[in-house]
């Protein structure tokens, strides 16, 4: 190969290593310092740092805060309770996972008897119940419950279309030997649901609290139906009037 050639090759490879700097140089000049949903700055069109306008995050402070409605403690057995919440989320598409909240019990001097944390699930949009079970108090009475949160949810837009679950029958068993709720639920959507969380509440005459329970169905196919039970150890002290069963799905 001739010295000429050899330069000229030499030649092109500068040229061809100069543009390929000179475009790195620009992109990163001209990239560095465009806004993104990620800069810890308030740009673009957010409304928020780095969030609502174009970026996927909801601003936080979009949201509402959440009613609740009321908290009640009722017993199963012996020094064995069980505490529901009735929660209200009026943010239409927004949901929050893993909420951390408390479960207060107290006797009737107000003097806290006992203490459960958990996390939830906060539907969007829904008026719904959170159960705690086996809170066990000793010679503890507890006369009434309280629910707070631990801390703020952090709430994410919820894009899932609204999971249709009918509760097709429910039917208290009189044969049985203590309590027992059947009842028949079908998946009216087209997709496999997984874990889902069924809470009975039983109510009074009154609309008060007789006792909860909860039960979760592993798996139901599309337009399948399928039978959960309720048990409870001992005999109510009052006549159920009302019977609700609510299911909660959280699409993982």
């Amino acid at each position: 190969m001739s010295a000429w050639s050899n330069k000229r090759q030499t030649t092109i490879g500068g040229v061809l290593v100069l543009i390929i700097i000179f475009w790195g140089l620009f992109l990163y000049f001209t990239k560095k310092d465009a806004p993104t949903c990620f800069d810890g700055k308030l740009n673009q069109n957010e409304e928020g740092i780095d969030c609502g306008g174009s970026c996927v995050a909801i601003c936080q402070f979009n949201a509402q805060d959440i009613a609740i409605l009321w908290s009640r403690v009722v017993p199963v057995a012996d020094d064995v309770y069980s505490v529901v919440a009735m929660i209200e989320n009026p943010n239409l598409v927004y949901e929050a996972s893993n909420v951390p909240y408390t479960f207060k019990l107290y006797d009737d001097r107000n003097i806290l008897v006992y203490e459960r944390k958990g996390e939830g699930y906060f539907l969007p949009g829904k008026v719904f119940p959170i159960i705690e079970h086996a809170l066990r108090t000793g010679q503890r009475v507890p006369t009434r419950a309280s629910f707070e949160l631990r801390g703020a949810p952090y709430w994410e837009a919820s894009d899932a279309s609204d999971v249709n679950i009918r509760i097709v029958t429910k039917v208290m068993s009189e044969d049985s030997v203590t309590p027992k709720l059947t009842s028949v639920v079908k998946n009216e959507t087209f997709e496999i649901l997984n874990d889902i969380e069924f809470i009975a509440l039983l109510y009074d005459a009154e609309e008060n609290l007789i006792n909860a329970s909860k039960t979760i169905l592993e798996r139901l196919a599309p337009e399948e139906s399928d039978t959960i039970v309720f048990t409870w150890p001992e005999d109510f002290n009052t006549v159920v009037a009302r019977i609700d069963i609510v299911p909660v799905y959280f699409r993982r």
